[in-house]
């Protein structure tokens, strides 16, 4: 379990960009605060991402490396499915924003 001490502190660290999230597996539920990728790790993501291929397993090491702040870190490397939840979560982070385009 995530302390609020632990949130805290990643706040102070990396300011208002964290989710919490929590996943619930067969036998038991864990929780993992991730933040927004930094311009940084979008742009190591597209330095990954080359014309007609994209290397998945690279980009998929550099969000969870970077994103994922608390949370049982062994249980992403021993279970796919909390591994790719939490990937799913951090690509809705990304394109979490609303934007208007208008023409001029």
């Amino acid at each position: 379990m995530i302390t609020e001490a632990q949130i805290n502190e990643l706040k102070a660290k990396y300011g208002n960009v964290l989710s919490q999230v929590t996943i619930h597996t067969k036998d038991k539920t864990v929780e993992y605060v991730i933040r927004i990728p930094p311009r940084s790790v979008i742009d190591a993501v597209a330095s990954e991402s080359r014309p007609g291929t994209v290397n998945v397993n690279e980009v998929s090491k550099i969000l969870i490396s970077n994103c994922v702040l608390a949370g049982d870190m062994d249980l992403i490397e021993r279970d796919g499915n909390v591994y790719s939840t939490l990937l799913s979560r951090i690509k809705d982070e990304i394109n979490d924003y609303k934007a208007e385009v208008k023409n001029l």
